[in-house]
């Protein structure tokens, strides 16, 4: 159904794959979490270096072997399988935990209520509206397009995550212990600056940067790069700028206005790029 919806053939075998990805991405995530808790910083980063010692070498050698997009995304599971592998040996004791907690989960659930509640619908609606653009794009412009967003989004917006993510993890389990209201929103705003000024260098970069720059760096077919990346630096310095910082809702339990947030940006992302194919624009314009 996804190949023929998409005119791509290869999702025919990457589809049965991603049950199995997100299973080991599921458990991974638990894990790193488990060891924010416990201030083990170096164990989740050791994590992310073995994933990205084990799939990036392998979607090069695989990619220099074959042009077929499957082996990149079973690269990526192979890293996902060596990740949680290291992250559950590593930490026994989180079993034998888990075990003896068994009227926790109850305690919890009932505390805890708007988190699955709200959270977990408002997550869905935000990676749908992450990735929405991908998929439309797919379905509208054709794969053209959407290589150049790629492209854009591994160029810029992946090196920034990684920063975000990081930082994220120690920034969560930091404002848990602030319980002073001026100082936690002081907190917010020193590091909302930061990554504002960060966001801002990358823009500036981006637009000051010769127009044959992709060209030179990936090769003359990749020339119309820039022009998408000129316009995509925005969102995409935006999005850094307040990905971990959203922690701070979840740490004052804004469920409902977390919720509302990502149903408003889902709606404006599907509304967006459906109405620019409806009115006939092409690619730039829809951006």
């Amino acid at each position: 159904f996804f190949a023929d919806l998409f005119d791509n053939q290869d999702l025919t075998f990457v589809v049965p794959l991603v049950g199995v990805g997100l299973f080991l991405f599921a458990i991974s995530s638990t894990m790193v979490y488990w060891f924010n808790r416990l201030k083990k910083y170096t164990v989740n980063s050791r994590s992310k270096v073995i994933f990205s010692g084990v799939s990036e070498p392998l979607k090069i050698f695989f990619g220099s072997l074959t042009h077929g997009g499957v082996w990149l995304v079973i690269s990526v599971l192979i890293g996902h399988v060596v990740t949680t592998f290291y992250l559950v040996k590593s930490e026994s004791k989180f079993w034998s935990w888990f075990k003896g907690k068994q009227n926790l989960e109850r305690e919890v659930r009932k505390e805890y209520i708007d988190f699955p509640r709200y959270t977990l619908t408002g997550s869905v609606l935000n990676r749908l509206a992450q990735w929405a653009h991908i998929g439309l794009f797919s379905a509208f412009y054709g794969l053209w397009a959407v290589g150049f967003l790629a492209l854009s989004r591994r160029v810029v917006m992946t090196p920034l995550n990684v920063i975000a993510t990081s930082f994220s993890q120690v920034y969560f389990q930091r404002i848990t212990e602030i319980d002073d209201a001026r100082h936690l929103k002081k907190h917010y705003l020193m590091f909302l600056g930061r990554f504002g000024l960060i966001g801002l260098a990358m823009i500036a970069v981006v637009w000051i940067l010769p127009d044959n720059t992709m060209a030179w760096l990936f090769g003359a077919e990749w020339t119309p790069v820039m022009e998408f990346l000129r316009i995509l630096v925005f969102w995409f310095a935006a999005n850094f700028t307040v990905a971990s910082l959203s922690f701070v809702n979840h740490r004052l339990r804004r469920q409902k206005l977390i919720f509302a947030l990502d149903l408003t940006h889902f709606i404006l992302v599907a509304v967006g790029v459906c109405s620019a194919y409806l009115l006939n624009y092409n690619e730039i314009q829809a951006l």
